[in-house]
């Protein structure tokens, strides 16, 4: 039942699920965004309609939908959520009961019948790649919870690296930049299958800061590892930067992918002749050399026009990732895609992928890069096997 927010005082156990109800003694409320439609239906070309099926979109799991939510944290009820809160109850919303808004839709989920409320939120199964344009938190928390076997995050550093937006969007002060990582992290966890794998790369200057918040999150540090990009930045009055801190994560200690066939490299007693050498090699340590992708490298990704080059890690290094933390047919998620890198390796490997980029500009580059992955894949595939 759906009543307006002036005839709580006839239902005592009422709930509001507006947004705008902090103390004003209306008895029971739920004013965590999850119960409440995220989009403001005046700044909207169809209205309050548009806003009320972008809402609906959005609890059905619709990425698009989520990318235009505005930046925030927007976790995505489950239709259990909605029934053990909601179930029964009287709703009050300030549109009422003429005027259907996302208090309808709630209801809906809250008092229907099973099929009803299956349909209502249903699991989007994504196709082999999807890039979808919106901030991370919004759309990772849109995501069904549980889906992806593997997150691959290279974040954005916060040392001045202008993106587009100026480098002082990228100079951010460090509690504000923790902040950030934290929230980052408790999204990703959410997405994380229960055997998922997160392995994420940063600057040296906030390797305590990402350290503490995966931990935070819930998840299982299982290495913490320095890539070698096998020669330095110039600095002046500095020795040369030339290595970035990596943490490899798990969300159940004990249960993860780890293929040591992707991580095998020759051993000094192979080199060397010794008999006792496995044939196989031994698994690299977890100081990982792979040349970064400089500026004049055939492999780097051309920014369009009026774009600053983002940073792009080798796609040896994120394939070698790829290979060794999942399965071919599982679900690979990069919450910072850039240049596509990640996903380029994800249909090379016979994974499937989903990638979220802020600028729609990048998003079209990572796209047309995988593309053409995929196409690449497709002709040297034997019609036979």
């Amino acid at each position: 039942m759906i009543v307006h927010v002036h005839e709580m005082s006839k239902h005592p156990d009422a709930v509001y699920i507006g947004r705008e109800c902090s103390g004003r003694g209306r008895g029971p409320s739920f004013t965590r965004s999850q119960w409440a439609n995220p989009w403001n239906w005046k700044t909207l070309p169809g209205g309050r309609a548009e806003a009320v099926a972008l809402f609906r979109r959005w609890l059905a799991g619709d990425l698009e939908a989520a990318a235009m939510l505005p930046p925030g944290r927007w976790p995505r009820p489950t239709v259990e959520d909605i029934r053990r809160e909601l179930a029964g109850r009287v709703l009050a919303c300030w549109c009422g009961p003429g005027d259907p808004c996302h208090g309808h839709v709630l209801a809906e989920i809250a008092n229907g019948d099973p099929s009803s409320a299956a349909k209502q939120i249903a699991v989007v199964h994504p196709p082999a790649f999807e890039v979808v344009v919106g901030d991370c938190v919004n759309v990772l928390n849109a995501m069904p919870a549980g889906t992806a076997d593997l997150v691959v995050a290279d974040p954005p550093y916060n040392i001045g690296i202008d993106y587009g937006d100026g480098r002082g969007a990228d100079e951010l002060p460090s509690y504000r930049y923790a902040g950030m990582v934290r929230e980052w992290m408790l999204a990703i966890e959410r997405v994380l299958s229960p055997a998922g794998t997160l392995w994420v790369v940063c600057d040296s200057a906030y390797g305590a800061a990402f350290d503490r918040a995966i931990v935070e999150a819930g998840l299982t540090i299982r290495d913490r590892g320095v890539w070698h990009e096998s020669f330095g930045v110039w600095r002046r009055g500095l020795f040369g930067k030339c290595w970035r801190p990596w943490f490899y994560a798990v969300k159940d200690r004990r249960r993860f992918t780890f293929n040591e066939a992707a991580f095998m490299v020759r051993s000094r007693r192979q080199e060397i002749g010794d008999r006792r050498a496995n044939p196989a090699g031994k698994v690299r340590s977890n100081v990982w050399t792979f040349s970064r992708v400089a500026g004049t490298f055939r492999e780097r990704v051309k920014p369009p026009a009026g774009e600053k080059p983002p940073t792009q890690l080798p796609l040896a290094m994120v394939r070698m990732v790829v290979d060794g933390f999942t399965n071919p047919g599982d679900l690979i998620v990069d919450p910072f895609t850039g240049t596509g890198t990640t996903g380029v390796a994800a249909v090379q490997t016979g994974r499937r992928f989903v990638g979220i980029e802020l600028r729609e500009t990048w998003a079209a580059v990572a796209r047309q890069r995988i593309e053409a992955a995929t196409a690449d894949v497709t002709e040297r595939r034997d019609p036979h096997d």
